[in-house]
């Protein structure tokens, strides 16, 4: 249709719009560009090319994007969002919650967007007012468990251990199906110290929806317990796709002093682009540093 008709915009965003549920961002980003004359008073499909831009690590390729879309159709909601993700994709934290807060001023009932600014708050290590905006929601949605499981984790960051646990249990007394309150009580018990807590709990979620979540999150169990071979043999297969299980990898090599693997494993994520810029650095650094401390060591005891 796109080949046949290119002034069909629905059609273009049709495409665009299977490739990336298709997990093709780059096909959907080549699709784009190209043609992005074609749409450039569309503000979803803009916003959408944008979108891939930051996903695509070209957040630069935004500036210039925005500021034509709002000079020619002037501003809006969904215009002041990107605007908020190409900031905090820069890192401009608080420029990034300054343009949010001055889009939308308190009060705020939209749980999507007093999430999103939960999220820009804990950019900012400002972890209390981000429970705070949470409870405002709980007063007006008591009953909602995705919220109460939010605050749980809010508490969890603040190390307030009992108070979450609490407020996890009353969320498991929401909804028939507590498989996501079990995981964030695993994490609340992970956070603790308590594996062995956590890996009961864990196992008997293998087989579940969140089967993935729940094999990471079990070897992080095992790494605190040092059971370093039942933990890689989780994260190996998933180390390719989730950025997570990679974090894990990189430190169950690290502790065993397996610096080469760690090394090749960096590498391998800063290639696939899936850590952050900053993370690599810092990952790459320490091992580094651990790997020539090693050889100084030996060469040391050589000389001895």
């Amino acid at each position: 249709i796109v080949n046949s008709f290119p002034d069909y915009i629905t059609g273009l965003a049709l495409l665009a719009d299977t490739y990336v549920k298709l997990g093709d961002e780059s096909k959907a980003l080549e699709l784009l560009d190209k043609r992005r004359h074609r749409f450039k008073d569309n503000v979803s499909l803009n916003l959408l090319l944008c979108q891939l831009f930051i996903k695509r690590s070209r957040v630069h390729r935004c500036d210039t994007l925005l500021q034509l879309l709002v000079d020619r159709v002037g501003t809006s909601p969904a215009i002041s969002l990107m605007q908020v993700s190409v900031l905090s994709a820069r890192n401009r934290h608080l420029e990034a919650l300054d343009v949010f807060e001055k889009a939308f001023p308190e009060p705020m009932t939209s749980e999507a967007l007093l999430g999103r600014k939960v999220a820009l708050l804990l950019n900012l290590g400002r972890d209390e007012e981000a429970l705070e905006a949470t409870n405002k929601l709980i007063a007006q949605m008591p009953t909602e468990q995705r919220l109460l499981m939010r605050k749980a984790q809010l508490l969890t960051r603040l190390a307030r251990f009992d108070e979450a646990e609490k407020v996890l249990n009353q969320a498991s007394e929401l909804s028939a199906d507590d498989t996501d309150v079990k995981l964030n009580l695993s994490r609340l018990w992970l956070a603790q110290n308590k594996s062995a807590r956590a890996e009961a709990t864990l196992r008997q979620l293998l087989d579940s929806a969140q089967a993935d979540t729940v094999s990471i999150l079990l070897a992080q169990a095992l790494l605190q317990q040092q059971r370093y071979d039942e933990a890689e043999e989780l994260l190996v297969v998933r180390a390719q796709t989730s950025a997570r299980a990679a974090d894990l990898l990189i430190r169950a090599y690290r502790e065993q002093e397996k610096l080469d693997d760690a090394l090749n494993l960096i590498d391998n994520q800063l290639r696939l682009r899936r850590l952050s810029p900053r993370s690599i650095c810092r990952r790459a650094r320490d091992t580094l540093a651990r790997q020539a401390a090693s050889s100084n060591s030996n060469t040391r005891s050589s000389d001895h």
